[in-house]
């Protein structure tokens, strides 16, 4: 696609989508935008500074999009790549321009990260801004709270499974991952994985 997306359809989209979020009729309507959607628009905005030939148009685009079918409480991902078709033709996107954000969102949704890996960089860039989100402010306090009929052992098991598919199904690009893994231990020690030793040994010296 050689054409950039106009701004002022990106920003529309945004619009729609931000009010979406806000509905009560979405169970995540408390924090989603502000706990998530924000924050991945911030990690990929800076992993865009270490790939300047990436389509920042796209990039956006998707941030805004990838989790359209959760936002708009549909179970199956094929109808809602149908609803976001329609969405970006209303707001007068052009057909290469939605072929490829489809396309894109297919791979995205994968979370196949051979396929992701050989997928465009602004692809890469929002698998691993979502991933990364999860590492970045009360995501996970908020399933404890939003799930207050499970154990917390059974939670805290999820998070962990999340973390674990975020490390090895959706983070491909090694400035995300440098940035997880500075946070990494912190977040499994608040899902319970406390390790052995907390405090550093005297040196023998001391």
């Amino acid at each position: 696609m050689n054409n950039k997306i106009n701004p002022s359809n990106i920003q529309q989209l945004k619009f729609i989508i931000q009010e979406l979020c806000k509905k009560e009729s979405f169970v995540h309507h408390q924090w989603f935008l502000e706990y998530h959607l924000e924050i991945v628009e911030l990690l990929a905005l800076e992993l865009l500074q270490y790939y300047p030939s990436a389509d920042k148009s796209i990039v956006i685009t998707l941030v805004w999009l990838h989790d359209y079918a959760k936002i708009t409480n549909q179970d199956k991902k094929n109808s809602s790549y149908k609803e976001v078709t329609k969405l970006l033709l209303e707001l007068n996107f052009e057909k290469d321009q939605i072929d490829e954000i489809v396309i894109s969102l297919k791979a995205i949704d994968s979370k196949d990260i051979v396929l992701i890996k050989d997928s465009s960089i602004e692809i890469q860039i929002v698998s691993s801004a979502d991933a990364a989100s999860h590492f970045v402010g009360p995501f996970h306090s908020i399933w404890l709270y939003e799930n207050p009929n499970v154990t917390i052992n059974k939670l805290m098991e999820s998070n962990i499974k999340k973390i674990h598919k975020d490390l090895h199904r959706k983070l491909c690009l090694p400035e995300a991952l440098r940035f997880v893994n500075n946070r990494l231990n912190l977040i499994k020690e608040l899902n319970g994985e406390i390790p052995s030793q907390l405090i550093t040994p005297p040196s023998i010296n001391s």
